[in-house]
């Protein structure tokens, strides 16, 4: 599936700061992509996922696990399981922007 990422919440937004769930169906990769301005903190709330960042070794996550995507870092996710993933992630600080990357191009 190209991008079986969907938002299911935002939890909280203020122009500074946002947090939201999000899925990613069994399977499937996100689209590639990076915020200019934002850190990312990306939490595991269910099931297995992969972050996968440019120039880096992958991160494997399982519930409760976390790892930090820095402003500027090309990256994805991916969950390599048959089961749903559900995870969290809070950005910020900073005017959030959403930059995607067309894989096939790089």
């Amino acid at each position: 599936m190209a991008d079986g990422v969907k938002l299911v919440s935002t939890l909280y937004n203020t122009g500074e700061v946002r947090v939201a769930e999000f899925t990613i169906g069994p399977n499937s990769v996100g689209s590639v992509h990076m915020h200019t301005h934002v850190n990312e903190l990306v939490i595991c709330l269910e099931g297995l996922m992969l972050v996968h960042q440019q120039d880096l070794a992958s991160v494997s996550l399982a519930p409760g696990q976390r790892t930090t995507i820095p402003a500027g870092t090309v990256h994805t996710v991916e969950n390599p399981d048959a089961e749903p993933c559900r995870y969290m992630v809070i950005q910020g600080p900073g005017k959030y922007d959403l930059v995607r990357f067309n894989p096939a191009a790089e």
